[in-house]
């Protein structure tokens, strides 16, 4: 038990310098774009741009309850609060991870440490955690996700298994993207759980989770003050060309309004590679494209028959082609901290000569 208080502790700590950092420079007024429409519908639990965001929606009219500052600012903190809880959800997540593989504290310390620091210091997420968007919400929401479903790998708990695909079903309610996790999820629960009941169970509180999206429906029945106009299902749409408003509900939730924009040529697919790198030497600097590119093969080469290695580099994975296809996402958006779990991995690599504890029988 006080190791377990030591290891929340250290979480902890890791985190104060950035916690500082973020609400100190949080933005105090309401900002431009999808920031002030993110805060104008959750002051007003109205409906936002596609796909509606109601998970962010309803915790944005939470913070707006606080007692002090103005609207955009209460409901601003949200940001930095969800950037916090994600840096510590990493440390312990890579804290577990090296623990597994190489005993001793110190050394799960410092891998823990250094993810945050990469992750926290980032340009993209550190401006995410400073103004009103769904970024590190969604951040948080898939960090916990494969926190949960972490923990059913390792210790076998059905508790963990459950959990992780409720909160797999809600983290939909930040951003549509995490549905391509579903699929990740579903077949490697396949290849471990056997049985039939538990896949149902986990499938049926997905849809639970995820049906936060009927509100939105419910909610266009009625007259609000603040509604996005392609939020107006039960008229008849120019975009959908259609008066039916459940397949203009489909058609908003679905973000059919950015198809387009997600059908990437070839052509431009290559050049996006070509300038992944760039990206992340600017975002995560030097050390951050150092351990990105080492973490990367040695989950390839040791963790390839490991769950979690599977787990991390299948998220990862997801990841990296939402960013290949979608021609206005920017590493900001889909962050690749997934690759930063990896520092320190195993003892037969010694990328830093850090002291090593007794090895485990």
């Amino acid at each position: 038990m006080r190791s377990r208080h030591m290891d929340l502790l250290a979480g902890a700590l890791a985190c104060v310098p950035f916690a500082i950092l973020y609400f100190r420079g949080v933005q105090r007024s309401i900002g431009s774009g999808d920031s002030a429409d993110l805060v104008i519908a959750a002051y007003t639990l109205g409906i936002p741009h596609p796909t509606g965001y109601p998970l962010y929606t309803w915790l944005g009219k939470l913070f707006s309850l606080l007692p002090f500052g103005g609207v955009a600012l209460r409901v601003t903190l949200m940001s930095p609060v969800f950037a916090v809880g994600t840096l510590f959800l990493l440390f312990r997540i890579t804290m577990t991870e090296i623990g597994r593989v190489r005993p001793g504290r110190s050394v799960a310390y410092a891998g823990g440490v250094a993810a945050v620091a990469l992750l926290g210091g980032s340009r993209p997420f550190w401006h995410s955690a400073e103004i009103a968007e769904v970024y590190t919400l969604n951040a948080f929401c898939v960090t916990a996700v494969v926190w949960l479903y972490m923990g059913w790998l390792r210790t076998g708990s059905m508790k963990h298994l459950y959990l992780s695909s409720l909160a797999l079903g809600i983290s939909l309610g930040t951003h549509m993207s995490n549905a391509s996790l579903v699929p990740l999820f579903l077949g490697l629960t396949v290849l471990v759980e056997k049985r039939l009941k538990p896949l149902v169970t986990c499938a049926a509180l997905w849809f639970a989770g995820a049906s936060q999206y009927l509100y939105l429906l419910i909610r266009a029945s009625r007259t609000l003050t603040y509604l996005n106009p392609q939020a107006r299902f039960f008229e008849r749409l120019p975009w959908t060309g259609t008066d039916s408003a459940l397949r203009n509900w489909l058609w908003f939730i679905t973000g059919a309004r950015w198809h387009e924009a997600s059908m990437t040529t070839p052509s431009e697919a290559l050049a996006k590679l070509h300038n992944l790198g760039g990206w992340i030497l600017r975002g995560y600097e030097v050390p951050g494209l150092v351990l990105f590119g080492l973490g990367v093969p040695i989950y390839l080469v040791l963790g390839r028959k490991r769950r979690q290695g599977i787990l991390f580099l299948g998220v990862m994975a997801l990841q990296f082609i939402y960013y290949l296809a979608y021609r206005q996402s920017l590493p900001g958006m889909i962050l690749p901290f997934f690759g930063l779990w990896s520092p320190i991995t195993d003892s037969r690599i010694k990328v830093f000569p850090l002291p090593v504890g007794p090895r485990r029988k």
